[in-house]
Parts: C-alpha cells; sequence; structure tokens
C-alpha cells in the first residue's frame, strides 16, 4: 500500500515479517489474526474481500477501520 497509494511511512507492516499490502493487511499479518477471525467466520478469499458481494465489502471495510491501520 505505500508504494502504491503511499499509506503509512515504510512498505515494511508493523508485524516486520512483510510488506503492508492488502493481501497481507487482509489474509496473513499475524497482528490482525485475532480481529480477522472475528470479521470473517470462515476462511475467505482475497478477492471476495475486495471484490465481493456487498455484505463482504462491509465486513472488509469494518476489519479495516477496526485494524487501525491509516488509510
Amino acid at each position: 500500500m505505500f508504494s502504491k497509494f503511499h499509506i503509512g511511512d515504510t512498505p515494511v507492516c508493523h508485524c516486520g515479517i512483510a510488506d503492508m499490502t492488502m493481501e497481507h493487511l487482509l489474509q496473513h499479518c499475524p497482528i490482525h489474526q485475532k480481529l480477522r477471525a472475528e470479521t470473517w467466520s470462515a476462511d475467505t478469499p482475497v478477492q471476495e474481500k475486495i471484490f465481493g458481494t456487498l455484505q463482504s465489502l462491509r465486513c472488509t471495510a469494518d476489519f479495516i477501520r477496526s485494524s487501525g491501520v491509516p488509510v
């Protein structure tokens, strides 16, 4: 997200494991593992989280808002 949208001060996620990409945030970042489980009860593909139904997009928006990641 840093390289495409210049969000944040560095391309590296706060977890230090990977760059902060939408896929990393929505699927893999250990910092947000609990929030992911609370937001999506089943394993949901990133494509569904970004391009899915209105309900899916609401879940994604709520997740991002709750994560505290600046956008």
